[in-house]
Formats: structure tokens, C-alpha cells, sequence
């Protein structure tokens, strides 16, 4: 870190007053690279992060690329990649290598959207020979100190630019946590003592290329190789309800991941109104975990259960896109995507105690799984008028699914999803916008195989027969902006559910176990308010309160009760809150976030789970003082979060069965603060 500040010798004395937004006549509003002049942004990242009225999504995890856009295009393009995140691409981009950021909301044309509602397009300038940015960052966890550090640079070459990355993270996250067992009467029966230690350690390597065609095409390559190694160490005591030692356990999880990637974007022009573009993508991962839970440690009568899963998995993919724009107001853009995916997954289970080790048989322990995957999509985009545009879209997914190993079945899914988008804008600064839209989940190939929690005892059967979960979508938003950086975005939606993804009963011979399945169709309801609030009114200058807050209603029928209920894990409230405060004449931004997660519950056939969760609150200082250089200092979690788990535990099935206890977990963890420095050469 020393070496860092060493390096960073001249200070920036000069300010340029910020320059306003620009909005358009197509949707755009055009922020330039001087907007962000009292920001002092070092990356495209802070520079995305500070525009108004916009959060930033990743995109999904979805097979393919379909469905897995976020609301981010470099140059005008999405990412052709799937294993880095947009934030690590654009914390990877140098502020003064970006030109300007084009906010696009509602449908525009000449732009691949993928159904986003508000996009931010990354201009970068092409006139740079070089960019490399070196951060490194220390976590202080108590008294263990973990370091870690990226470095990211790039060279151009004539039309060629080539670029590369190494990245090394590690954490140690501690937590303490209690679980009482009370008994149908309320009666205190048992208290668990469980300090918890979780350890991980991350490696990653990246390089790539693109170059500019001398026809105005483009080609680009990339590959990114990661490496992980997480582990969870929990010994316990058992003690009664008079704090007596019972007995002692432990539980003890380790999981090593290794991932590669390649992937190639091929851009071609085929005449003055017409683009083909071609994206092939490589994808494979290995994750082997081993699980061990020994009870009644130290006693003769101890017992050790062991959980083992080994997996492999891969992803090809082939999308081909056809973009023409026959008239000025019209934009038409159709192609197809090929995808090809497995999962080669073992698990085992056993049990060794007096008797010697005895295997514990299980559903869907050895799963082989093949999905060969198809879709055609075509988009018409109508500009009608400077404040009128429409978008409309379909796709069709095709794909068959072969399972083998102790399963065998060949299914076959066909589905239409046709979207329309919408957006007025009657005056400047105050946009409408309307969608409806079909979606269509995907299948987590995991979701076939079993899984065991030993610590809990609770197993998931893999689940041969589940299906996608699909949605009629309909959202409404209504958009207002003033001056040169407030504005607030409120978006009612409602959601036709079918086949919603839930928990379901699954039957052996011997014994009924809990696996994901579809349990009919449901409603949601939701209401989300972004905002973004310059407090200078308050005489904070360069002060901003940005909000984005979620509710969200649903409605499913139980498939144990026959009674209506919310859908699992859905969170009923979410909402974070970020006061930010850019202090000129001290060169430095002040930041205060909070994230308030709310409750949710989970239902299994025969418990339920109530969590609930305190608000994260995290404060930071960062000093930009130094030219082309930021020292971040933070501290994380200062609430002291604590996360509290209810289990009603039933002898049967829920709605029959009696219940049998009621489990409350409570677990809280400390603090922590980091340093961290940024360099950009």
C-alpha cells in the first residue's frame, strides 16, 4: 500500500465546475465526462453509481445470454461474457477513458436493450494508448487482517487492444450465534452454543482483446479462469436449560471451485442499414464440498456424518444477430441462440459411529443431466415521435432435457414470450412508461440433485420433474426529474404466476423427503420507489439521499395446507438507503449506507421458518485529493447485524401433524473496516 501512496505525487488543485445533463430527442440523456468533474471518479463504476435515477443490475445467471442482460452497454454493446460482472467490467474501465454516459429510457432503437426499462451506455474514447488501474485493500476482521488486490491494465496497438486482469481476495467473517429448543409448551429445553468461522479465499485471471475492422466490424476475445476455496468451522455445546454441558459437536464444510471461460464477439456491418453479429461462448466448472458433522464429540458414543458432492458442469453457446433499420423511425433486430448445458453431479451420505460406517441411501444421488437449448427472437422498435416510442418483441424457447444415472427421463418445453414496451414522454424531465411481458424461469440443474444440511438434518431430494415457472408480467412506471441531478422513478407491477417454484413432498419407498417443485399458480403485487434527492436545499452541498424501496405482495396456495400463503423465501419488504456527501473543499466524499432486508418465511411439508434480519449499515470515508488516486477507509456492519430464525417443527405434515418444537436461532456478527487504495496510471 506504501508503494501506492509513494507513487501518487501530484495534487490536484484545479476544479471544474460541473457540467449539466443534456436530454435528447430519443430517449437519451447525455451525461459528459465534466458532470462528473466534483465526483473526482476514478473508474466508469463511480461514474455509473453517481448517475441520477438509475440502479445498477447485473443481469441474471440464466443459461445462454437471452436472459441474462443487465441494464449496462460499453459502446453500445452488451457484454459478451457471463462470468464477470458488469461492476467488475466497468471498475475496470479508468474514468478519463470514458467520453461520456448515455442514460437510454423506454425502448430507443438502435440499441439492444433486452427488455430493460432504463439502460446507461458506456461511450469510452478510443485515443488512449494505455489504461492500468492498481487497487489493493485490507479487511481488518477482529484481529485477523486479510489483504487483497487487483491490477488491470490494457495496451492498444494500432486497431488492437489488449487487456488483463488478476484479481486475489480473502475474508474471515466470524459469527456467534445461539439457537434455544423450546417444546410445544414453551418450555427452554436445550440451548446450542455456535461460534462460527468462515474463511475464503478467491483467485482470478482474466485477458482479452479486441479490434476494430477496417469495414467499421469489430472482433473481440476474452477468457477468465477463477479458483475459490470457502470453508465453515462451527464447534458447538449443547447445554440444558440451567446452562449445564450437555455435549459437544461440530460441524465443519468445505467447498473448492475451479472455473474457466472463453468466449469470442464477432460485429460485422452488411451494409449501410444492416449489422450481423456473432457470439460463441465456452463455459466450465468443477465444485467438490465435503460436509462433516461429528456429534457427541469426545464420548464413547460419538457419531460422524459425512455429506459429499462432486459436480461438473459446462455451457455452449452460439447467438447470431441480424440488426436493420429499413426506415429512420423503425429499428428491427432478429436472430437465434443455440445453447448446449450439462451437469455431471455425485452425491453420498453416510453415517460411521460403533456400528462402522453405514452409506444412507438417497434420491437422485448420481444425476446426469443434457439440455439442448434453442431460441428464435426478433424486436421492432418505433420511434413515432419525439415523445412517443414502441417496442415490441417475441421470443420462442425450445429446449429437451435428458436425464440419466438413477433417473431416466427425456422431457420437452416449448414456449412463446412476446414483450411489449412502451414509452411517453409529454414534457421534459417526466417520462411514462408501460410493458407488458411472458417470462419464462430457468431450471437450476442443481434443483435435480439431492442436498443435505447436517447441522439441521433436513435434506432436499433432487426433483426429476420440476418445471420452468412462468409469468405474465405488467409494470407501469412513472418517471420525474429535476435540475441537474434529482429525479424519482415509481413503478407499480403485478405478476400472473404459473407453476411458481416452491418446496413440494417427493416419495421413495422408505421415506418422504422435501424437493423443489411447482405448486400452481399465484399473484404478486409490487411497488418500487427509486429516488434521488440533492440536499443542497439543506445548505449540504453536494449532498444526495438516493433510496430504492421494494414492496411486494404474493399469494400462493399451499400445497400441505390448502390454505393461501406468500411464496418462500420472497422478502415482503426490501429497501437500502445511501447518504452521500461530496466535500469540495476537502476533496473527499462522505458516504452512510443502510440496507433494511425485512422479513421472510419458508415453507417445507412438515416445518415452516420465519426470518427475520436488523438493518447493514455501513460508513465510509473516501479522500481524492491525490491525482488519479483514491484512499477509501470504511467501516462495515455497524449496526451489528443480527440475523434470527424461527423453526416450527411439526411430527407430520404441516396442518395435520402436531407440532413437535420451536427452534430460534440468533446470529450476530461485529464489525469489520478496510483500507483501501486506488491507482490509476
Amino acid at each position: 500500500m506504501l508503494w501506492l501512496l509513494a507513487s501518487a505525487a501530484l495534487v490536484s488543485t484545479a476544479q471544474v465546475p460541473p457540467v449539466a445533463a443534456q436530454e435528447s430527442s430519443d430517449n437519451r440523456i447525455i451525461y459528459p465526462l465534466e458532470f462528473f468533474a466534483d465526483v473526482r471518479a476514478t473508474t466508469a463504476l463511480e461514474m455509473v453509481n453517481r448517475v441520477p435515477g438509475f440502479v445498477l443490475d447485473e443481469g441474471g445467471s440464466a443459461r445462454g445470454f437471452g436472459g441474462l442482460a443487465g441494464n449496462v452497454l460499453i459502446d453500445g454493446k452488451r457484454p459478451s461474457t457471463k462470468s464477470e460482472g458488469l461492476g467488475n467490467i466497468l471498475a475496470r474501465i479508468p474514468a478519463s477513458s470514458v467520453l461520456r454516459l448515455e442514460l437510454i429510457r423506454g425502448a430507443s432503437g438502435g440499441f439492444d436493450l433486452a427488455g430493460q426499462a432504463v439502460v446507461v451506455n458506456v461511450v469510452r474514447r478510443t485515443d488512449k494508448p494505455y489504461e492500468l488501474i492498481v487497487a489493493e485493500e485490507t479487511r481488518f476482521f477482529g484481529a485477523a487482517v486479510r489483504p487483497s488486490a487487483r491490477v488491470n491494465g490494457s495496451y492498444k496497438i494500432g486497431p488492437a487492444k489488449f487487456d488483463g486482469e488478476v484479481f486475489v481476495f480473502s475474508e474471515k467473517l466470524n459469527f456467534d450465534a445461539i439457537e434455544r429448543h423450546f417444546s410445544p409448551s414453551g418450555a427452554l429445553e436445550t440451548i446450542d452454543i455456535e461460534p462460527t468461522t468462515d474463511p475464503y479465499f478467491q483467485a482470478e485471471v482474466k485477458a482479452g482483446f479486441e479490434r476494430n475492422l477496417e469495414n467499421g466490424g469489430s472482433v473481440k476475445g476474452r477468457f477468465s479462469g477463477l479458483a475459490s476455496r470457502y470453508r465453515e468451522l462451527s464447534p458447538q455445546q449443547i447445554l440444558d436449560a440451567n446452562l449445564n454441558l450437555l455435549t459437544e459437536q461440530n460441524s465443519d464444510f468445505i467447498q473448492n471451485q475451479r472455473q474457466a471461460e472463453i468466449s469470442v464477439d464477432w460485429d460485422h456491418p452488411l451494409g449501410p442499414k444492416t449489422r450481423l453479429k456473432l457470439v460463441a461462448l465456452q463455459s466450465l466448472q468443477t465444485e467438490r464440498g465435503l460436509s462433516a458433522f461429528t456429534e457427541a464429540l469426545r464420548t464413547p458414543g460419538q457419531s460422524l456424518s459425512e455429506f459429499l458432492s462432486d459436480s461438473l458442469q459446462g455451457e455452449s453457446v452460439l447467438r447470431a444477430t441480424f440488426s436493420l433499420k429499413p426506415a429512420q423511425k423503425l429499428t428491427i433486430e432478429t436472430g437465434a441462440e443455440g445453447a448446449y448445458n450439462f451437469l455431471e453431479s455425485n452425491v453420498a451420505l453416510s453415517v460411521t459411529d460403533a456400528n462402522g460406517r453405514q452409506p444412507i441411501p438417497l434420491p437422485s444421488s448420481d444425476v446426469r443431466i443434457a439440455e439442448g437449448r434453442g431460441e428464435v427472437f426478433s424486436t421492432a422498435t418505433y420511434a413515432q415521435s419525439p415523445k412517443l416510442t414502441l417496442e415490441a418483441a417475441m421470443r420462442v424457447e425450445l429446449s429437451t432435457i435428458r436425464q440419466s444415472g438413477d433417473t431416466q427421463l427425456t422431457r420437452f418445453f416449448i414456449y412463446p414470450k412476446p414483450r411489449v414496451l412502451a414509452s411517453y414522454s409529454p414534457v421534459k424531465g417526466r417520462q411514462f412508461r408501460f410493458s407488458v411481458e411472458r417470462t419464462v424461469g430457468q431450471l437450476n440443474f442443481f434443483d435435480f440433485v439431492t442436498s443435505t444440511n447436517l447441522t439441521d438434518d433436513l435434506t432436499d431430494a433432487g426433483n426429476p420433474e420440476l418445471e420452468p415457472d412462468r409469468a405474465w408480467e405488467y409494470r407501469a412506471a412513472l418517471e420525474q426529474r429535476w435540475g441537474s441531478k434529482g429525479s424519482a422513478t415509481l413503478t407499480f407491477g403485478y405478476d400472473d404466476l404459473q407453476a411458481v417454484a416452491d418446496v413440494v413432498p417427493v416419495f421413495t419407498n422408505t421415506s418422504v423427503f422435501d424437493a423443489p417443485g411447482n405448486i400452481g399458480a399465484g399473484q404478486r403485487f409490487s411497488i418500487n420507489l427509486e429516488s434521488n434527492i440533492p440536499l443542497d436545499f439543506l445548505g449540504l452541498k453536494g449532498a444526495v439521499l438516493e433510496s430504492n424501496a421494494t414492496w411486494r405482495n404474493t399469494t400462493v396456495t399451499d400445497p400441505t395446507t390448502g390454505a393461501d400463503r406468500r411464496i418462500s423465501n420472497e422478502r415482503k419488504i426490501r429497501a437500502d438507503f445511501e447518504f452521500r456527501w461530496d466535500i469540495e473543499r476537502l476533496r473527499s466524499t462522505a458516504t452512510l449506507f443502510a440496507f433494511i432486508g425485512g422479513n421472510f418465511e419458508s415453507f417445507r411439508v412438515s416445518e415452516s421458518q420465519l426470518r427475520e434480519s436488523s438493518p447493514f449499515v455501513e460508513a465510509s470515508w473516501e479522500y481524492k485529493g491525490i491525482k488519479n488516486t483514491s484512499i477509501r477507509f470504511a467501516v462495515n456492519n455497524l449496526a451489528y447485524e443480527t440475523n434470527r430464525r424461527t423453526r416450527f417443527v411439526f411430527d407430520g405434515p404441516r396442518g395435520i401433524g402436531q407440532l413437535a418444537r420451536v427452534d430460534q436461532r440468533e446470529a450476530r456478527r461485529g464489525p469489520f473496516g478496510l483500507i483501501r487504495v486506488r491507482r490509476v496510471f
